[in-house]
């Protein structure tokens, strides 16, 4: 399992910088992930999008466990 975040877009156009955390939740993957915070937010998915963005907080920087 890893943990995702939610974030909030920036204003600016083609920025995917993210401006600030707003949720963060353990998943067994992304699209899993996606789907918890689009339900949580109460939105249909392409709205969540134009908003939100879902990534992976890595701890180590690799996918290793241990």
């Amino acid at each position: 399992m890893a943990t995702y975040i939610m974030a909030i877009k920036t204003r600016n156009a083609g920025d995917q910088t993210l401006n600030s955390q707003i949720w963060r939740a353990e998943a067994d993957g992304l699209s899993e992930a996606k789907k918890y915070f689009v339900e949580l937010k109460q939105l249909k998915e392409e709205d969540f999008d134009r908003m939100f963005i879902v990534t992976e907080i890595r701890k180590d920087g690799n996918n290793e466990n241990g």
